[in-house]
């Protein structure tokens, strides 16, 4: 029997992990620098995305109709982007990374910013404009920075959002676990300069059953009423395969009545600088009308770039679906829908590479002295397709046992030796000792069967095996 073992994961940074589903379900949130005195390292520790949110490595176990384990994925993972891995790199985040700002160089938008024509526009930067070179502004989510520190600044004092700066003092985080399947982080910043500046910002992240929820409430501290874009990047890929045929999202738009003229809908600004037209990696049509769908039908090459900005659609809630790996991921942002709650949609884009493929729908957060606001990321993950049939042949029960064990041990970074990701539950330890007696029960079959027939040097039947079975977990 070949075991073929999936890729596994190296985490040697400080991370919470919540479990759900009873351990079929499982999502890594690695914690920002110095949680509770704790000596372990942070994996981001940058200026662009919040340190709060790096929440990925989504292990998500698929069952048959009859509760046995086929298969075992792993969803935005660390594998693919921005490897090998440096906390100090602005753009290495994972997963559901998020950053105050649009992703864009400069300080301030000034004039008709955004689908709505909004007007000074922070590009998630309080005080920066009253800083000199030397002095310190803050990036909201991230803390206090130093104007003028990063490698490619220059006299001009433009702001760049994917250059590290250097942080004027430590970021303050605070970790708590109210209950097993949700923790709490939270972080806050004040600058005294010609005015008061600051902000608090929490995160309440938490996984029920097949949803994983991440509620953030922005908080402004300052004397200053703020407005700022917020997204989160979703780095999505999948079981470490790149971004290819087999890979699609559906976005919540509305596509061209006729489902004809995609290119209409969007527009593609870095063409002429860095990036590659999306038409020759992938397809977009109409999906019943109600979405557009893009759908991968070329691998993205190394140092290819792909961004997509939609055109303003009144209609959007910010929505979309991700599917890979047997899997579809939906996700919904609630308070776009509810006039009341202050949050708006500001754009949507759609940013592709070899190691991710990214919805981006952007949020347009506008927020009075000692207002706060509230969003919440709900992330519906399920089954792409119906679930297999029970019936499985001796390979494959092999290779689910391989599933197993591969996923949950991981490689430890520090001294390369494997330790348990988690606890195991009864009932995994189960479908691996009925996998395990199974797959002896076939070697014994094969064994006597072929003694049998030694004398006349005939082969076993391929059929044989598939007597070999496994019976359903309980």
């Amino acid at each position: 029997i070949i075991l073929i073992v999936a890729p596994r994961v190296t985490y040697g940074y400080l991370n919470a992990t919540l479990t759900s589903m009873g351990g079929d379900l499982s999502v890594t949130v690695f914690l920002p620098k110095n949680i509770n005195n704790a000596s372990e390292d942070a994996f981001y520790q940058s200026s662009r995305f919040e340190h709060g949110s790096m929440i990925g490595n989504i292990r998500r176990v698929i069952r048959d109709s009859a509760g046995n384990p086929t298969a075992v994925h792993n969803l935005y993972g660390t594998e693919l982007w921005r490897v090998p891995h440096d906390p100090q790199w602005p753009e290495s985040g994972v997963g559901l990374a998020s950053e105050f700002g649009a992703g864009e160089d400069g300080p301030l938008c000034t004039y008709r910013c955004g689908w709505n024509g909004a007007s000074s526009v922070t590009n998630g930067l309080l005080g920066y404009k009253e800083a000199r070179i030397g002095e310190p502004f803050i990036k909201i989510g991230v803390g206090v920075l130093v104007k003028g520190t990063c490698a490619d600044c220059d006299v001009s004092e433009n702001y760049l959002f994917n250059s590290a700066y250097k942080f004027a003092e430590a970021p303050n985080w605070t970790y708590q676990k109210p209950s097993a399947n949700t923790i709490i982080l939270e972080n806050g910043a004040l600058l005294h300069s010609k005015n008061l500046f600051g902000y608090h910002l929490r995160k309440e992240i938490s996984l029920t059953d097949n949803v994983l929820s991440v509620k953030s409430t922005l908080t402004n501290w300052g004397e200053e009423a703020f407005t700022t874009p917020w997204y989160s990047h979703h780095l999505f890929s999948c079981d470490a395969q790149h971004i290819g045929p087999g890979y699609k999202v559906e976005l919540g738009l509305k596509p061209t009545p006729t489902g004809t003229n995609m290119g209409s809908l969007y527009d593609e600004p870095g063409l002429m600088w860095w990036s590659t037209p999306v038409r020759g990696y992938a397809k977009l049509s109409s999906l019943n009308g109600d979405a557009v769908e893009v759908q991968m039908f070329r691998e993205v090459e190394d140092g290819k770039r792909i961004k997509v900005e939609f055109a303003k659609d009144d209609a959007t809630r910010g929505s979309f679906v991700l599917k890979g790996c047997d899997t579809s991921i939906k996700e919904e942002i609630p308070e776009v829908a509810d006039p009341a709650s202050g949050i708006n949609m500001y754009a949507f884009n759609l940013y592709i590479e070899r190691g991710t493929l990214s919805p981006e729908p952007l949020l347009l957060l506008h927020l009075e002295p000692g207002k706060s606001l509230s969003w919440t990321q709900v992330l519906h993950i399920d089954n792409a397709t119906p679930p297999p049939t029970s019936t499985q042949t001796g390979a494959t029960a092999a290779n689910t046992l391989t599933a197993y064990l591969s996923a949950s041990l991981v490689k430890n970074g520090d001294n390369s030796m494997l330790r348990p990701l988690e606890s195991i539950t009864t009932t995994q330890l189960y479908v691996i000792f009925v996998v395990l007696a199974t797959s002896v029960g076939c070697a014994i079959q094969l064994w006597r069967s072929s003694n049998n027939r030694r004398k006349n040097y005939s082969l076993l039947s391929d059929v044989q095996m598939t007597d070999c079975n496994l019976p359903s977990s309980q």
